[in-house]
């Protein structure tokens, strides 16, 4: 296969143009990655449990050392192509892409296989125990597993900057980071939703039940009744529940102390609604609607 020398981009052209493009793309590529980690690490903090957190700081040292393996992989792969490429060896170039993949995937594959058959020993080393160790665990056997397709991304990103294609090579890493940061929000989020439109879908009983007796005491007289059970309900009926259910459970917690708070509203508002039916006051007897009855007829002739 003929080649040319605009194959090897690295052989012409301007050595800082080549330093200055290739080191931007790559530190763009390197802050999306750590970016994503921050979030992770904000998406498991909302979640109101200092044990995963931790635990999650003990199975990121482990990854650091299965990744760190595939990024030394990748580099190797990056070196080999572009020496190829150098010499105008475009099929050796090839080849040594293919090989270092293939070796990258066996080595994703088997590597995590004995470390997950040692994670309590080697969390234990790095001083986990407890509930914490058990979080990790169930962390690392969710991430470990992926280390072969990372590591071939890897070394796909590294040959194409050894081909001098620094645009993509940075595109795909962003990329990967936005899915990432994308799909953790989605854990959290399906659990909140699972709770919304699961269980705490109950709770719009309590909501009509708080509608009905609205209407009971705006129809019997009382309409104070009405706006105090909704000015309750909104502010003391919510706030300190929210507030206690964030502290110990997070995101969901914060539904729920929503619900608590519908939910003794409806009965203090289904109470009082039957008190006001039992002994209706002498307004609502009156008909106190009467005079708007009659404005109304004034007004539209009775045509409405």
């Amino acid at each position: 296969m003929s080649t040319t020398d605009t194959d090897a981009i690295f052989t012409h052209g301007s050595l800082m143009r080549h330093v200055a493009v290739m080191s931007f793309t790559s530190s763009i590529g390197l802050m999306a990655i750590f970016a994503v980690d921050l979030i992770d690490m904000i998406f498991i903090s909302m979640l109101g449990k200092d044990a995963l957190a931790a635990a999650a700081g003990y199975a990121s040292t482990l990854l650091f050392f299965t990744n760190s393996i595939s990024m030394g992989l990748s580099i190797a792969a990056g070196a080999l192509v572009s020496k190829a490429l150098g010499r105008g060896k475009l099929t050796e170039a090839r080849e040594f892409a293919t090989s270092v993949a293939f070796f990258t995937a066996i080595t994703g594959c088997v590597l995590p296989f004995f470390i997950l058959l040692n994670l309590g020993a080697l969390l234990g080393v790095l001083g986990a125990s407890g509930v914490v160790a058990e979080q990790a665990k169930s962390y690392l056997w969710i991430n470990m597993p992926t280390m072969s397709v990372i590591g071939v991304a890897m070394t796909g990103m590294a040959v194409l900057r050894a081909y001098g294609d620094a645009r993509r090579s940075m595109y795909s890493t962003l990329l990967g980071g936005l899915a990432n940061a994308v799909f953790d929000a989605i854990g959290i989020t399906r659990q909140l939703i699972f709770l919304f439109c699961g269980p705490l879908a109950l709770v719009s009983f309590f909501n009509g039940a708080i509608f009905a007796a609205n209407a009971t005491f705006n129809n019997l007289g009382h309409p104070l009744y009405s706006a105090w059970i909704n000015w309750g309900k909104n502010t003391v009926g919510t706030l300190p529940f929210v507030l206690i259910g964030a502290a110990f459970w997070g995101a969901p917690g914060i539904l729920v102390g929503q619900a608590v708070g519908v939910i003794i509203f409806s009965v203090i508002a289904i109470t009082l609604a039957m008190r006001v039916v039992a002994a209706p006051s002498e307004k609502s007897v009156k008909r106190p609607f009467l005079k708007h009855h009659r404005n109304h007829i004034l007004c539209s002739q009775g045509r409405w």
